[in-house]
């Protein structure tokens, strides 16, 4: 799978002209709009959910030692998904109904989670696992200063707004923090990357290869153990 990853990667890089983009123009993807426009019926979704204590952390889902490094700087981050490398979670995806209906107009939707940045969270510098999709972060509940609050993809760095959207590609190192008292809460989606042909077809190869592998297998078991 890594040898995989690593091909179609060299592949992007090297024939699509968008590859060393960071951050991406959210007024190119027509759906952003519409999503931003009902972004409270999210929240309100959200909200039934939001203070159940056994959102999972996660190390939990990545099978991480509780005392590794990783976990310790990463501890407070809290992921509730609604779905994982395009496995449904249906305990989960069930309760959110008109979410599932306003997230189904990205195309090629492969995971879907709301993110939660308990205060005085630091997930360090790191990078995702595949270039073959670009990451979307929607703005649903926002420390009040948002200057305590960013993600910096290379040299750039931006806050989250409440019902506005920031999408980029995390496949570059990439580093976000919450140093305010407040929760921070983003609906956080992946979604293939848009490519030319024959480019999109051996991306898309990929990635159906990697909802199957053995890896994502149990990181969706993993998440099953904490339905809500």
């Amino acid at each position: 799978m890594k040898l995989l990853k690593a091909i179609g990667e060299f592949l992007i890089i090297k024939f699509d002209k968008n590859s060393n983009k960071t951050f991406f123009d959210t007024n190119l993807f027509g759906w952003v709009k519409d999503i931003e426009k009902d972004y409270m019926i999210i929240r309100k979704e959200l909200d039934n959910i939001l203070d159940y204590q056994n959102i999972p952390r996660y190390e939990n889902i990545m099978d991480i030692t509780k005392d590794s490094e990783i976990a310790k700087k990463w501890f407070p981050w809290k992921n509730y998904y609604l779905f994982c490398y395009g496995n449904r979670i249906d305990n989960n995806y069930n309760k959110f109904p008109k979410t599932i209906k306003l997230i189904k107009k990205i195309p090629g939707i492969k995971t879907a989670f709301f993110s939660v940045f308990e205060p005085n969270t630091h997930l360090t510098p790191h990078r995702g696992p595949y270039k073959g999709v670009l990451r979307y972060h929607l703005g649903l509940i926002i420390p009040k200063d948002k200057e305590l609050c960013k993600i910096r993809i290379n040299n750039d760095i931006r806050s989250w707004e409440e019902g506005k959207s920031i999408i980029f590609d995390d496949s570059h190192i990439h580093e976000a923090w919450n140093n305010s008292n407040e929760r921070r809460v983003v609906l956080f989606v992946d979604f293939v990357r848009p490519l030319n042909f024959p480019l999109s077809l051996i991306n898309n190869m990929i990635i159906r290869i990697a909802k199957n592998s053995k890896e994502v297998k149990n990181i969706v078991n993993n998440i099953k153990k904490y339905p809500v």
